[in-house]
């Protein structure tokens, strides 16, 4: 199947805005169309998942490295189930309860090294032997979240026909 018209375009702007030549026209078009995809990507999640809370952004179901440390516990190190610009979520064998804070540090793909900040459990369910924690970023700075943004719109895009 090829890729529809759209796609090819944005694919294109992507490039282009990663290499930091867009114009100020193809940044706004860029913006858009980048937009609405994710707002696509968006409604489809949620239809998946009818009668399920809704969340306010689109999750990517991406494999990314991260090492969690526990107030008073050594660093786990663990791989993301997924991932969005709020948080992510990782299956463990045990971990701290709703509401306890860590530090984290996040492997993503380019030479900016990782992306290191502070989060909180908001969740945990039994997942099997395991149980999948949920974690909500506490204070990600702009730019760790505008190149996680980047990350995950790399992600998504490339998969797409």
């Amino acid at each position: 199947m090829a890729a529809s018209p759209f796609i090819t375009h944005l694919r294109e702007l992507h490039k282009k805005a990663k290499a930091g030549a867009l114009d100020a026209r193809d940044r706004a078009q860029y913006e858009q169309s980048r937009r609405e995809l994710m707002r696509v990507a968006f409604t489809a999640q949620a239809a998946t998942f009818p009668g399920k809370p809704q969340r306010e952004v689109t999750r990517i179901a991406l494999v990314l490295k991260v090492e969690i440390t526990f107030s008073g516990s050594a660093p786990q190190s663990l791989t993301t189930v997924d991932v969005s610009a709020q948080g992510f979520s990782a299956l463990l064998a045990f971990g701290a309860g709703v509401g306890a804070a860590a530090q984290f540090t996040m492997r993503v793909p380019g030479g900016d090294g990782p992306i290191v900040g502070k989060c909180k459990v908001v969740g945990h369910v039994k997942q099997g032997g395991l149980q999948r924690f949920s974690f909500a970023f506490d204070g990600l700075d702009a730019g760790a979240r505008d190149r996680l943004e980047e990350t995950l719109f790399d992600f998504l895009i490339q998969r797409l026909p």
